[in-house]
């Protein structure tokens, strides 16, 4: 249980957060983690579907769930007196879900629906199809949503069986950030919470994939570009430093990609970096969309400011400005306690270790352009991937299949 008090704080956000998701799902379980989510507000031991929903709306604030690969977190936010009773929900609902056949028959349908938006979006294509060749043949490289194949093998008693062995109190962590008393908390959750066994959150490592690409060509008036690296285990001040060179490169308005593509060029109106970081592995990622004539452009200037940056061209300016943006992001978001919640949470699940935000600011702080460039250098030796949605041009394949296999 965590509990973090934020000064002059007027509402109380409280959630809980459990080790589960696409990183931990057998085969025939892929998609298990997130229709489970679905369904935690569908009903529970405790509350019938129609009472947790009439709760949530009298509850205000904000309240949800989701999914991740690592980690799925249902919350309340909500006024301070309301703490008791949502607490009560939030246990309950996790602890104890109907898992209704009729509820789990009819999330099916909207997970699926869910699937058939996610394949409507060029992007989510692109994005989905970068982390399995990022992973490939690993839980990392699998879609939170599952397939529309997989998704036939779950029903309510699959699911029952997850439950039991993925929802356990080894794997779960309890948390109130914002106007919190600790006593108070720690006593409902000495109430409300039994000890349940789960099976291990055991985290195999994926080996890193081959230099590779997957062109998807589709009708559409855009062609979206993903194009990185995927990365092993990081230390602490190597995660920081490979997050100030993704903000130098593409996280902001001063950043490379996006003076170079967008500013001067006018090639495209999204483009950016993208960091997906997970226990003992990850990705660094460049993204754009654009029209089709002019992506083979795109892909090169993508790629070039990757080689720059791995030869050295990065200056100290640069690594001051970032730094000084993600340190003013960092105290920023100390004052938002979901924000706040969520980081602690993975924290606790991924990392085992809390991480106050002055250490991270501190470690932020502690780098230097070396630092940055000894990332930018780690990522140029890794496996370049990628992946072409959308109207595609030989131009832009050719520019893709020269950026992969320089």
């Amino acid at each position: 249980m965590i509990t973090e008090v934020i000064p002059g704080a007027r509402s109380v956000a409280l959630g809980v957060m459990v080790a589960a998701g696409s990183r931990f799902e057998l085969d025939d379980q892929q998609g298990s983690s997130h229709l489970l989510e679905h369904l935690l507000f569908r009903g529970s031991a405790h509350y019938d579907g129609r009472s947790i929903a009439d709760l949530l709306d009298r509850f205000g604030g904000d309240s949800n769930a989701y999914t991740d690969k690592e980690v799925m977190t249902a919350y309340v936010r909500t006024l301070p007196e309301r703490t008791a009773e949502a607490h009560r929900l939030l246990t309950s609902v996790i602890l104890a879900p109907t898992l209704d056949p009729a509820a789990v028959s009819s999330e099916l349908a909207v997970v699926s629906d869910e699937i058939l938006s996610r394949d409507d979006e060029p992007a989510d294509i692109a994005g989905t199809a970068f982390e399995e060749l990022c992973f490939p043949g690993h839980q990392l490289g699998r879609d939170v949503l599952g397939t529309e194949e997989t998704l036939r093998r779950l029903d309510a008693d699959a699911l029952r069986r997850f439950h039991d062995a993925t929802y356990g109190t080894a794997r779960m962590v309890v948390l109130a950030v914002g106007a919190v008393d600790h006593e108070v908390i720690v006593e409902l959750t000495d109430t409300l919470v039994v000890a349940r066994p789960a099976t291990q959150a055991v985290r195999t490592a994926p080996d890193l994939p081959s230099p590779s690409t997957r062109v998807i060509d589709q009708a559409g008036s855009q062609a979206h570009v993903v194009l990185g690296t995927p990365l092993g285990p990081l230390e602490p001040k190597e995660r920081a430093a490979l997050g100030v060179l993704s903000h130098l490169l593409g996280g902001g308005v001063s950043s490379r990609l996006f003076r170079q593509v967008r500013e001067e060029r006018g090639l495209a109106y999204g483009v950016g970096t993208e960091l997906s970081l997970y226990a003992g592995a990850g990705s660094i990622s460049a993204y754009a969309a654009s029209a089709p004539d002019a992506m083979g452009e795109v892909i090169e200037l993508l790629a070039a400011a990757f080689d720059e940056a791995a030869g050295g061209a990065v200056s100290d300016e640069e690594v001051e400005r970032s730094t000084e943006a993600l340190r003013t992001d960092l105290l920023l978001s100390a004052d938002e306690p979901l924000t706040r919640l969520g980081r602690l949470g993975a924290d606790a699940l991924i990392h085992e270790a809390v991480i106050e935000s002055s250490q991270r600011v501190a470690l932020l702080e502690s780098l230097d352009v070396d630092d940055v460039r000894t990332m930018a250098s780690r990522i140029a030796l890794g496996p370049t991937v990628a992946t072409l949605v959308g109207p595609v041009r030989p131009s832009a394949v050719a520019a893709l299949d020269r950026v992969v296999g320089r």
